[in-house]
């Protein structure tokens, strides 16, 4: 699971949003930027959120998979 956190400011005060490159984890990959960092933070919170709602869905999805061929 990719873990998003935030680095910053940068030389025009914005806040990054991004995580480290797989296999390269000291190489920081920029997803986006916000404007302070409680708004990076926020943003960093609901993208990591989100990858576990979708994890949860595909689990979900595919328990009711193995369920439906088991009736058949």
């Amino acid at each position: 699971m990719t873990v998003y956190e935030t680095a910053g400011p940068d030389a025009s005060g914005q806040y990054l949003i991004g995580y480290p490159t797989p296999g390269v984890p000291h190489v920081f990959t920029a997803a986006g930027a916000a404007p302070s960092h409680r708004l990076a933070t926020e943003e960093c919170a609901r993208l990591n959120e989100l990858q576990v709602v979708d994890r949860r869905t595909a689990i979900v999805r595919k328990a009711n998979m193995i369920v439906l061929d088991r009736e058949r």
